[in-house]
């Protein structure tokens, strides 16, 4: 027997379903499968017997491009660590003090803003001295204290 007796009303339950269901949209915005979690666990409250239901859904979750995406690119992060030629040799990895950074457009300025944080000196190469002024105002607005 299962007290049910402390459980929140069943009106307070599905607000709190509504908000995490916005929520889920604002930071997840093209993934279906964050949504329907949430239908599952709600029709969890409502409804005792979901076995079959939560299996149905499991399974076109499962067989979702995104899950299919998820599962290539853990395989193909294992991959990467087992290089022949390279890993198998056990060569060890230079350090690296210094950094040059060719272009400062959005991506040379968020990786030299990355480099700088982490310590690294970091050498800006640009094709003029416009731009190369630009990408360094970039870097600063991230952090005003790095510069």
């Amino acid at each position: 027997m299962m007290l049910t007796n402390k459980l929140e009303p069943l009106g307070k339950a599905r607000k709190i379903f509504k908000f995490a269901r916005t929520q889920a949209r604002k930071q997840a915005l093209n993934l279906e499968h964050p949504i329907v979690c949430i239908n599952v666990v709600e029709e969890g409250v409502v409804s005792v017997d979901l076995f079959w239901q939560k299996a149905e859904v499991f399974d076109l979750l499962a067989k979702s491009d995104t899950s299919k995406s998820l599962v290539h690119i853990f395989i193909a992060q294992r991959a990467t660590s087992k290089v022949p030629g390279v890993t198998d040799l056990g060569l060890m990895p230079r350090l690296v003090n210094k950094v040059a950074i060719l272009g400062e457009g959005l991506m040379g300025s968020g990786i030299a803003t990355a480099l700088i944080l982490s310590d690294y000196l970091v050498v800006l190469k640009e094709v003029n001295e416009k731009f190369l002024e630009a990408g360094i105002n970039r870097v600063r607005g991230g952090n005003k204290a790095m510069l």
